[in-house]
């Protein structure tokens, strides 16, 4: 009898330790919101949204990745804690935006109005020869430019293409720039330098061939 009493008192213990309460506690949380331009009011779609979650001084962990819609909106679920930090990031392009902890941002709905923050580049063929008209841009923060941030090439008559850098997150001070033209077999290459636009700017820069 005292051996089963003393099985009783050791289960009995294991039971409470497996029921002890969680510091953390599990919120629904629900993130809606609409990103559009900062001047034109215009919505952003198809614009990166990620939302990352980070404890203390740990390295963040990514929880959702999605996309606004047509109308520049976005709408997301997930389960969050008090204890933790929750990031909204968005991009598109030379457009980024970043919010502080969700938690402390006591709205249901977030309205993020964006100001670009890049170079624009435009490129149009303005004397076509043949349909074997060919361009390549290389577009980098080194010298002679490479492919680091793009490389994009085009063929043709009708060219009239835009490439939208973002600049928010390189150190560098300037932007460099190569492009090769192709006409009737004849290749001409021409490298450039720009400065990087100052936060909130987009700058835009034709190459007319």
């Amino acid at each position: 009898m005292k051996q089963i009493i003393t099985y009783l008192l050791f289960f009995t213990a294991l039971a409470f330790a497996g029921c002890k309460k969680t510091t953390q506690e599990w919120i629904a949380t629900k993130v809606n919101g609409t990103v559009v331009d900062y001047y034109t009011l215009q919505p952003i779609d198809d614009a990166r949204v990620v939302i990352t979650e980070k404890y203390n001084h740990q390295n963040s962990t990514t929880v959702i990745i999605g996309q606004t819609d047509a109308n520049g909106s976005f709408h997301f679920k997930f389960h969050a804690t008090r204890e933790k930090e929750y990031k909204l990031t968005i991009s598109k392009g030379y457009y980024y935006y970043s919010t502080t902890d969700i938690n402390k941002v006591k709205k249901n709905y977030l309205f993020c109005s964006i100001k670009g923050y890049g170079i624009r580049f435009h490129i149009k063929n303005q004397n076509p020869f043949d349909d074997n008209d060919n361009i390549c841009v290389h577009i980098s923060n080194v010298f002679p430019a490479s492919a680091e941030y793009i490389d994009k090439c085009y063929k043709g008559k009708s060219v009239n293409e835009y490439i939208d850098i973002d600049t928010h997150n390189t150190n560098a001070n300037s932007i460099f720039v190569r492009w090769e033209v192709t006409k009737n077999n004849v290749t001409l290459k021409q490298d450039t330098a720009l400065d990087r636009p100052s936060s909130g700017r987009v700058e835009t820069f034709d190459i007319n061939y």
